[in-house]
């Protein structure tokens, strides 16, 4: 071996330091970045738990699909593709707004529960149940065989999501029932204000007896009594968003006008310009996850 002097040892001993500091310090970087790579950015905080921007994007494509079996952006979408700049724009805040929506009524409301309960000490997402619902959205994943949720950027991990708050909300539900339960006068009494309803509800226009449709009607009793409970466990969390706010509701704005004034953009008329609504019942309640593409196994609502 050649013989080496003490200064160019020293000297080798130095950069061989240097681009190891330099690995190290990529490397720190690169864990650090991986959330937010991930996960994207913060959009809210609920009681200090962050709720992450993919996340959100992806399970508000997964309600959109689930409620009507297509996207926006398909042929057989609710709104023809758009052509121009001004068209495309007025997507891009439509589905911005959708994304709001969502966050304000599945999101935060999910968040919500999971603390309440696990509060409590009952927790609901024990990891059989978790991984009762891995099993399920696996299901839905499989069910696609045309691959239109992959296509959008729609994962697993989004159908999970969206599945863990519907059984979060119907164990909210459950708890609400079985301190009040629901009498069959009130059922009754909701029959007989729906009448002309449930006078042709049947098959080919037939109508429907009180003794048939009595458990539905509970079950949407009990819908009701959810959606309007939710909102004051919702107010008692410390709510923190990271996205413009409504200075109205102190919320993500959920239309798109709305969001063009905070925006300080000018509004104009478009095709575009209106989401499919998700209402702000369905923030409590999930929608309903029956039905066509691939979505028959979802939520347990």
């Amino acid at each position: 071996m050649a013989y080496m002097s003490k200064t160019k040892r020293t000297r080798l001993l130095k950069r061989r330091l240097t681009v190891l500091a330099i690995i190290v310090v990529v490397g720190v970087a690169a864990l650090l970045l991986a959330p937010w790579l991930m996960y994207g950015t913060t959009m809210a905080t609920v009681n200090g738990t962050p709720i992450k921007s993919k996340m959100v994007a992806g399970v508000t494509l997964y309600v959109e699909y689930a409620q009507f079996g297509t996207f926006l952006d398909s042929p057989q979408g609710s709104s023809a593709k758009p052509q121009t700049d001004a068209e495309k724009k007025q997507m891009e805040l439509s589905e911005q707004v959708l994304q709001y929506t969502t966050l304000n009524n599945l999101f935060v409301p999910a968040e919500v529960l999971r603390q309440y309960f696990d509060a409590k000490g009952t927790p609901v997402l024990t990891s059989d149940q978790v991984n009762s619902l891995t099993a399920q959205a696996q299901s839905i994943i499989a069910q696609d065989t045309a691959k239109t949720l992959a296509a959008h950027g729609v994962t697993q991990a989004h159908i999970l999501y969206y599945l863990e708050f519907s059984t979060l909300w119907q164990a909210y539900s459950d708890e609400l029932t079985a301190k009040t339960p629901i009498t069959d006068a009130e059922a009754q009494a909701y029959y007989d204000q729906n009448k002309d309803y449930f006078q042709t509800a049947g098959t080919n226009g037939a109508p429907v007896l009180f003794a048939d449709a009595k458990d539905s009607i509970k079950q949407q009793i009990a819908s009701q009594r959810t959606s309007d409970a939710l909102p004051a466990l919702v107010a008692k969390a410390t709510i923190v968003y990271k996205v413009p706010v409504d200075p109205t509701t102190k919320k993500p704005p959920e239309t798109v006008e709305a969001l063009q004034k905070i925006l300080g953009i000018a509004t104009g008329s478009s095709a575009a310009a209106t989401p499919p609504a998700t209402g702000s019942s369905a923030a409590a309640a999930p929608p309903a996850t029956g039905g066509s593409a691939g979505a028959s196994n979802g939520g347990s609502n």
